[in-house]
């Protein structure tokens, strides 16, 4: 069901929806309707409103939150990660690992690939792996399904 609205710029007739909050008929009248409605108006914070914020510093919220959610099995570096996904992979000499969740199984391996045991390490195996799933899902620029002669199965 059309209605008609009368153009709040150039007082044309126009149709549009009964719940629609269209108020001008074209891109060109909304652009100087715009221009009209926001004149004056800043969305600046002062100094004093900035300083206000800054003192109440970190929420309750945030201060429990953050804590709660690191040691969620939903969220934090666990099995059950909500992300994480099953794996089997096969390493170059023929062992196979299965294991839940990439990037906790390559935080305690590094070593298998010659890296130093940190998070750094752990994101750069996890990332070669990514790159080699979606070369095996054929997806473009993907060019090795392997990594650094891992194979995944």
């Amino acid at each position: 069901m059309k209605n008609q609205k009368i153009c709040a710029v150039c007082g044309k007739p126009f149709d549009c929806s009964p719940s629609s909050k269209k108020v001008t008929c074209s891109p060109e009248c909304s652009r100087i309707h715009r221009s009209r409605v926001h004149r004056g108006v800043s969305n600046r914070w002062n100094a004093e409103a900035k300083a206000r914020k800054s003192a109440e510093g970190i929420t309750g919220n945030l201060r429990m939150g953050t804590p709660a959610a690191r040691q969620s099995p939903k969220s934090g570096r666990f099995e059950t990660n909500v992300n994480a996904q099953h794996w089997i992979v096969k390493s170059p000499t023929g062992v196979t690992y299965e294991f839940t969740n990439l990037m906790l199984w390559a935080r305690g391996h590094c070593e298998l690939f010659g890296k130093p045991s940190n998070d750094k390490s752990a994101r750069q195996i996890a990332n070669g792996f990514y790159t080699a799933k979606r070369a095996m899902l054929g997806k473009p620029r993907q060019h090795t399904p392997s990594y650094m002669g891992w194979k995944i199965l």
